[in-house]
């Protein structure tokens, strides 16, 4: 009986949410592609003709473990309604355009384990907000347009255990900071 009013609530909180998205005139219901798992409390959006997203309703789904966005044409996106979401393990960035990228609303989400950021067109991207996370164990970031990335922020985190950088543009790397020496 608990089982069905959760996943009651949830629906529930699905459709408000699908609700904000229709209001906010963002996207085409036909090729919106929503993909939700109760049983994972995953929220996947795959849209390739998505070129902006608000997420400032999503903060309402209090149960969400994970969020993806994937194959859209998404140049720049504002994190900080995540920031409300105090379960969140694992934020998931695909094949989107992405241009620019603030990851500090992340810092506020300290049950955060995995930071995928693949398949983008970011050049830079500040690490250091991530030093506050001390829950992450995986960081992806593969596939993008780095030229360089300062590891130093990630300094001192001894719960990261998979750091993932290949396919960049990479001309130069510094592993010392992570090494202590």
């Amino acid at each position: 009986e608990d089982g069905i009013r959760y996943a009651q609530k949830m629906k529930d909180e699905i459709k408000y949410y699908l609700s904000c998205v229709k209001i906010l005139g963002k996207l085409d219901e036909k090729n919106f592609e929503l993909i939700v798992d109760p049983e994972s409390t995953e929220l996947e959006i795959k849209k390739e003709n998505l070129t902006e997203l608000n997420l400032d309703s999503i903060s309402q789904l209090e149960f969400l473990k994970k969020f993806s966005i994937i194959d859209a044409n998404i140049e720049c996106l504002d994190l900080s309604p995540l920031s409300k979401i105090a379960k969140l393990e694992i934020v998931e960035l695909i094949n989107c355009d992405l241009k620019t990228l603030d990851v500090s609303p992340l810092i506020n989400n300290q049950s955060l384990k995995k930071l995928m950021i693949t398949g983008t067109f970011l050049t830079e991207l500040d690490l250091k907000p991530l030093f506050e996370i001390k829950t992450l164990e995986v960081l992806i970031l593969e596939e993008n347009e780095f030229s360089s990335l300062n590891l130093s922020p990630l300094i001192g985190n001894l719960l990261l255990k998979v750091l993932v950088l290949k396919s960049n543009n990479l001309t130069k790397l510094d592993f010392t900071p992570l090494t202590g020496n």
